[in-house]
């Protein structure tokens, strides 16, 4: 199998790896932020905060992931 394909699906795994960890993540914290749904149960504004951040750095590498997969899906496969 020609290395530099082997390399993109690689690097795709990773960031996908990445990508559904962080996703993860991202849920706990809004669950965190949002608590039971109500008004009186909602975090606190560190809790917002932290849901933001999170979904920055999830979106941040889901760009990196669609680079990946773009990569993988060029005109020459095999490359």
């Amino acid at each position: 199998m020609n290395p530099l394909k082997v390399a993109r699906v690689a690097r795709y795994d990773e960031v996908l790896k990445q990508w559904k960890s962080l996703h993860m993540m991202t849920e706990m914290a809004s669950r965190k932020a949002l608590g039971p749904g109500t008004f009186e149960g909602s975090g606190q504004d560190a809790d917002w905060t932290a849901w933001e951040e999170s979904i920055n750095r999830e979106l941040e590498l889901w760009v990196d992931l669609k680079e990946a997969w773009q990569e993988l899906n060029e005109e020459n496969p095999t490359n």
